[in-house]
């Protein structure tokens, strides 16, 4: 149950593993001592930064410096930009999480111009990107193209921002080695072969019991990346329960609307709400 008390244990345990932990830059940097077992923690920062900065703080706490993903949108607000800035002084990465072709509904070019514009505006506020990870929206209908992890996998964009690391597209291809994708999508722990992240779908997850089997993994000697969706912490347990209800009610209205034409188009129009679930 994803609540900060069982966080502030996780990381606890993760660290008791002794085992080598990476950001997403510095683990590209280091590409040649991950031939011995690593991990690498990432958060894709789909609302409320200050809880992203709550994570933060608590793994600054056992000396692990992690990964967040956040949308460019976020730095519309003054008061973001302050607690990403507060998140990297803590010794984290701040990476964008992309979804262009999503919000350009596939259109190639477009996407590479908002991407751009994008990375400007990280700039603009102090932010330099070196690395990146796609949104996956899961309510969004598409056509000609499958999922925003497309837009890095056309070698021509790749080319354009060459110095960009995408950690599902370009971070595999620089390893020889086998690690698992661990992550906690519809408030429960799954995993699957990293390798194939770049067009395996979401229900092809294998199921884990919870973060007791991430840790046993890890005492086994297997790497891994770590995503977890960090607006999903709560205080309190009972908290999380209503909120795991609410999610799930949400997730099947919404597939009964999506068998509907109208249902299907006003979900396709608001299909970024479900970011905040």
């Amino acid at each position: 149950m994803p609540t900060y008390k069982e966080y502030v244990d996780f990381c606890r345990q993760i660290c008791n593993t002794g085992v080598l932990l990476y950001t997403v830059e510095k683990a590209c940097k280091n590409i040649g001592d991950l031939n011995k077992p690593f991990i690498i923690i990432k958060h894709d920062v789909e609302s409320k930064p200050e809880k992203a900065l709550k994570i933060s703080k608590i793994e600054h706490s056992f000396g692990i410096k992690a990964t967040y993903y956040v949308h460019s949108f976020f730095l519309r607000n003054p008061k973001n930009v302050a607690i990403l800035k507060e998140i990297i002084s803590l010794g984290h990465e701040v990476g964008y999480h992309y979804d262009v072709l999503d919000s350009n509904n596939g259109d190639k070019n477009n996407a590479i111009k908002e991407f751009r514009e994008s990375l400007s505006f990280f700039a603009k506020n102090g932010f330099t990107i070196k690395t990146i990870c796609p949104h996956g929206n899961p309510l969004k209908e598409r056509v000609g193209y499958s999922s925003n992890k497309d837009f890095f996998l056309d070698n021509e964009i790749r080319k354009l921002f060459n110095d960009i690391v995408d950690v599902y597209i370009t971070f595999p291809d620089m390893l020889d080695k086998d690690y698992l994708y661990v992550t906690d999508a519809k408030y429960a722990y799954f995993y699957r072969d990293a390798k194939t992240t770049k067009t395996d779908a979401t229900e092809k997850l294998l199921p884990l019991d919870g973060k007791d089997d991430i840790i046993k993994m890890i005492q086994d000697g297997q790497s891994m990346i770590i995503s977890t969706h960090s607006h999903r912490y709560f205080c309190c347990g009972y908290i999380t329960l209503i909120r795991i209800s609410l999610y799930k009610t949400a997730k099947f209205v919404a597939k009964a609307l999506y068998k509907t034409r109208w249902g299907k188009y006003i979900i396709n129009k608001f299909y970024f709400i479900a970011k905040k679930i």
